[in-house]
């Protein structure tokens, strides 16, 4: 009803998959997505990471939207903010 909070996420879909090899390098992969059925907006997340050798490890984030967002939309201020990085670190 009209005194509940705002909220972007009313009546959104939302998915996840977490794969974790169990393997010598403890490679993992977590992907998600959120569908907004009624504007069409969709939000995709990934994570990734695997251990190289015994020092390094490499990761992967990504996040970004797609499909239609209007001006009037909550989320409207972060049409423009999709993220990627990719990480190399060195353990010692």
């Amino acid at each position: 009803d009209d005194s509940a909070p705002a909220t972007t996420a009313d009546n959104d879909i939302f998915s996840v998959l977490r794969l974790a090899l169990n393997d010598v390098h403890d490679t993992s992969l977590l992907f998600g997505f959120s569908v907004d059925p009624s504007s069409k907006e969709v939000f995709y997340n990934l994570e990734a990471e695997r251990r190289l050798g015994d020092n390094w490890q490499v990761e992967l984030r990504a996040r970004f939207f797609t499909g239609p967002i209007d001006a009037t939309d909550a989320t409207f201020a972060l049409e423009q903010d999709d993220y990627f990085q990719l990480r190399l670190a060195r353990y010692f």
